[in-house]
């Protein structure tokens, strides 16, 4: 959107109770997000900024090419700051046939959970494959065939599903806790010892046993609190004009105990290792293509599976013809 005022801006914002992102070009410069310099539009928006608590997510990358040939960087994002660790902001390479760079901005929801659970993978080493074998053979009596094919492909890829269940094993599902930073190896300690005040607590019901839980958790709360306030001061310590605003973002996000979202960056192969996303990308498709080649499956199967392309391809030649007649 391009607004001309930001009163415009605040008076949307006064609407708005719940978190919320906004984007946009304010054709505003200040050196808070880029620019040589602060214009009074500029001055206005960071006014702005700090009358709404609103957290700007530019960290001094260009966004425009402008007419004179030079990079500006008008193109703002602005989000609430409950969402600000969980945000990530990027500026892609290419313009694209426009004048402006694309702004990918992406919320980690991940970082909204205390805990992410993977999912569980089946131990194909330790299986007993005469006994899946078995109930597969008895599942697919169990079970009438059907005419279509994508159904009967469905049904098959059920039963070798339910048997795997039955007779492969599987992994035990790992849950990560968030990575909290101040975190260290005497609150551990603090911790367990306060938890096991409180079950000696809970047994007995004395008030010895419970003037020693009250205490055990009074030396927890305070360690914990100092060691935010460490951690606290020694992220700000390092807070200074000249750093990377995107130092200061990993930082934060680090601090909150947001998890990094990790992608391919590089593959092994035969022929080396893989960079390009492009050729990562075409590496798996051409993986997952030899896979389901026929010369993986039995005679048996393409068999079949040549006599009911045959016949299904007769039958549109046929139908071709009698349309062509009528």
């Amino acid at each position: 959107m391009h607004l001309h005022s930001p009163d415009i801006l605040n008076r949307i914002l006064r609407q708005i109770d719940t978190n919320c992102i906004i984007g946009g070009d304010l054709n505003a410069w200040s050196t808070i997000w880029g620019a040589a310099q602060s214009n009074q539009r500029g001055l206005e928006v960071e006014d702005m900024l700090l009358s709404s608590n609103l957290i700007c997510l530019n960290n001094g990358t260009a966004t425009h090419l402008s007419t004179h040939n030079t990079f500006t960087c008008i193109d703002l994002t602005f989000c609430s700051a409950a969402l600000a660790p969980k945000c990530s902001w990027q500026v892609l390479d290419f313009l694209y046939g426009s004048d402006r760079f694309p702004i990918l901005t992406q919320v980690n929801t991940q970082g909204n959970q205390n805990q992410y659970k993977h999912c569980s993978k089946f131990k194909t080493d330790a299986a007993d494959w005469k006994k899946f074998s078995a109930r597969c053979t008895q599942l697919c009596r169990n079970s009438p065939a059907a005419n279509n094919p994508n159904q009967e492909a469905a049904k098959i890829l059920k039963i070798i599903r339910t048997a795997a269940h039955y007779e492969v094993p599987q992994t035990k599902p790992i849950r990560y806790q968030k990575r909290i930073t101040w975190w260290n190896a005497n609150l551990s300690y603090l911790r367990s010892h306060k938890q096991q005040a409180w079950h000696n607590f809970k047994r007995t019901r004395s008030d010895q046993n419970l003037l020693t839980y009250k205490i055990a958790n009074a030396i927890f709360k305070r360690a914990a609190k100092l060691a935010k306030k460490e951690e606290f001061e020694k992220f700000t310590s390092n807070i200074n004009p000249t750093l990377n605003p995107k130092t200061i973002w990993n930082d934060i996000k680090k601090l909150t105990g947001v998890q990094k979202q990790t992608n391919f960056s590089c593959i092994a192969s035969l022929n080396g290792p893989i960079n390009a996303p492009l050729d990562i990308a075409n590496f798996f498709g051409s993986s997952l293509s030899l896979a389901s080649c026929d010369v993986n499956f039995h005679n048996t199967f393409r068999e079949l599976k040549a006599k009911r392309l045959q016949k299904r391809t007769a039958g549109s030649a046929a139908a071709f013809t009698i349309r062509q007649a009528n």
